[in-house]
């Protein structure tokens, strides 16, 4: 059997949620600078290994996309 989950308040619900990420962000430091940063720099040190470079090369090519999802997750 699948649970849908309704929401009655769609833009109550969003409010809420900016309003737990704009707390987050104030407690921790992160937002998206942070965040876009973070995984530049590391796919750019993945892509640049001798051992798992050449890994990730035969399985990605248009990193624009899978930077993107990445930086959603």
């Amino acid at each position: 059997m699948q649970t849908r989950f309704r929401i009655d308040d769609p833009a109550g619900a969003a409010a809420r949620r900016e309003a737990a990420v704009q707390r987050l962000r104030d407690e921790t430091g992160i937002d998206e600078a942070m965040i876009d940063a973070l995984v530049e720099g590391f796919y750019a040190r993945v892509r640049d290994d001798a051992l798992i470079g050449p890994i990730f090369a035969d399985r990605i090519t248009d990193w624009a996309p899978h930077l993107a999802q990445m930086k959603l997750f």
